[in-house]
């Protein structure tokens, strides 16, 4: 015996697979954000381009309607 009493070394793997197992479950959270957020964006930047081209056209249109 090591001197550590029974059932020691078994809770220090089990410590270390659990701190093993929450900072994967962190990293994938933390890759499912940035998922998220780069789905945003482009989302965002599309929005923009239609409102952007919906205010050309609708210049274009309204400038065509008068001549």
């Amino acid at each position: 015996m090591d001197g550590r009493g029974p059932g020691v070394g078994r809770e220090v793997v089990v410590t270390v697979e659990n701190e093993q197992s929450h900072v994967i479950e962190r990293e994938m959270r933390a890759e499912m954000r940035a998922e998220r957020e780069m789905r945003a964006e482009s989302e965002r930047e599309q929005d923009e381009g239609r409102e952007r081209r919906d205010r050309e056209m609708g210049v274009e249109r309204s400038r065509g309607s008068r001549e």
